[in-house]
C-alpha cells in the first residue's frame, strides 16, 4: 500500500470542480460507443425494435420542430435541401454505470484524484452524446449512488475521495445494484490487498460490458523511499516503522509487477477490458488514444 504524506483536501473543493469541468469540456467532442474488442458478456447487446440510442444506423424521417439537431443528416440537406433525422436501432439497456473509487489512495497525489474525476466527467458526457443514459457510483464502504449522478458532471457532489478502507468489498456486494446489461467502467488505482478475481467477476456479471480504468500517480510505482521511514497505510492509518534499502525497494517493484499480473490475468478470465494510465502523463486529451484505440469512444 502506498504511504501517507500531506495531501489535497479530500473534500469537492475549486481543484476538484475544475477537474469535472475540464472533463466534461473534453466530452462535448466526443461520443460513447459499445467495446466492439469485448467479446460481450451476458450475451452482449441485441437489437430492439424502437429507434433508440445505439450508433447503429437504421434509417431517416423527416425532421419535426424539437428533434435533436445532432441526429440532422448535414450531407443529405446539402445535397437535396431536404432536413432528415436519422434513426438508429436499440440496443437492450444502453446504459452506463460509472463507479469512483472514493479511498483516500485516490487523493493522496493529486493529480491522480484530478485525472480521475475529468475522465469519469468525461466519459459521462460522452455517454450523453452517446445516447447513453448514465448513473455514478462512489465505492467507499459501500456502493453508493451519487444523487444527481446522472447529470451533468459540473454539476456533481458527493465525489470526495475519503474512505478509510479497501472499496473492493464494496463492490462486490452492491455489484447486483448495477443495472442489467449496461457497461460498466470502474476507475481505481487497484492499490488493494484483495484477490481482483471476485471483484471483477462481480463487476462482469450481467454486464454488456465491463472496463477498468487504472489510474495511478508517478509516485506509486516510481517512488524512492530508501532510508529510515515511518509509513502510514493512507487506508487503515496502521504505522510501521522500516528501513528501505535497495533490496527492499527492488521487493516493493517487483511485488508491484506481480500486483499488477494478478488483476491482468483475472481481467482476461473474467473477459474484463483493462487500461492502465499514469496521471501525470495524461493530457488534455484524456486517454483519447487508448480509449479510441479500444473503440469506447469516438470523436
Amino acid at each position: 500500500m502506498p504511504p501517507a504524506r500531506t495531501g489535497p483536501s479530500t473534500t469537492l473543493g475549486m481543484t476538484y470542480r475544475q477537474a469535472l469541468i475540464d472533463g466534461e469540456r473534453a466530452g462535448l467532442s466526443r461520443t460513447l460507443v459499445p467495446p466492439r474488442k469485448l467479446q460481450l458478456l451476458a450475451g452482449g447487446t441485441r437489437e430492439g425494435r424502437r429507434a433508440g440510442g445505439s450508433l447503429e444506423f437504421r434509417d431517416y424521417r423527416d425532421y419535426e420542430p424539437g428533434d435533436d439537431l445532432r441526429h440532422l443528416d448535414w450531407s443529405l440537406f446539402a445535397r437535396s435541401d431536404k432536413l432528415a433525422v436519422k434513426r438508429f436501432n436499440e440496443e437492450v439497456s444502453p446504459f452506463v454505470d460509472l463507479i469512483v473509487d472514493g479511498s483516500r489512495s485516490m487523493a493522496l497525489e493529486p493529480r491522480k484524484a484530478e485525472v480521475t474525476l475529468s475522465l469519469a466527467a468525461m466519459l459521462a458526457t460522452a455517454a450523453r452524446n452517446g445516447g447513453f443514459p448514465y448513473a455514478l457510483w462512489m465505492a467507499r464502504e459501500s456502493l453508493h449512488r451519487v444523487a444527481h449522478g446522472n447529470e451533468r458532471a459540473s454539476q456533481w457532489n458527493g465525489v470526495e475521495l475519503e474512505h478509510p478502507g479497501d472499496p473492493a468489498p464494496a463492490i462486490v456486494r452492491g455489484a447486483s445494484m448495477l443495472r442489467p446489461f449496461s457497461i460498466r467502467v470502474l476507475l481505481s488505482d487497484l492499490l488493494w490487498p484483495s484477490d481482483p478475481a471476485p471483484l471483477l467477476h462481480a463487476l462482469a456479471g450481467g454486464a454488456s460490458a465491463a472496463i477498468v480504468i487504472e489510474v495511478i500517480a508517478a509516485a506509486d510505482e516510481c517512488r524512492d523511499l530508501r532510508g529510515d521511514l515511518k509509513l502510514i497505510d493512507i487506508e487503515t492509518n496502521e504505522e510501521q516503522d522500516i528501513v528501505i534499502d535497495d533490496a527492499a525497494l527492488a521487493t516493493f517493484r517487483d511485488a508491484l509487477i506481480r500486483h499488477r499480473q494478478l488483476w491482468d490475468d483475472a481481467a482476461r478470465d473474467s473477459r474484463v477490458l483493462l487500461l492502465r494510465c499514469v496521471a501525470e502523463d495524461v493530457g488534455p486529451d484524456l486517454m483519447f488514444d487508448a480509449l479510441a484505440q479500444a473503440e469506447i469512444i469516438a470523436c
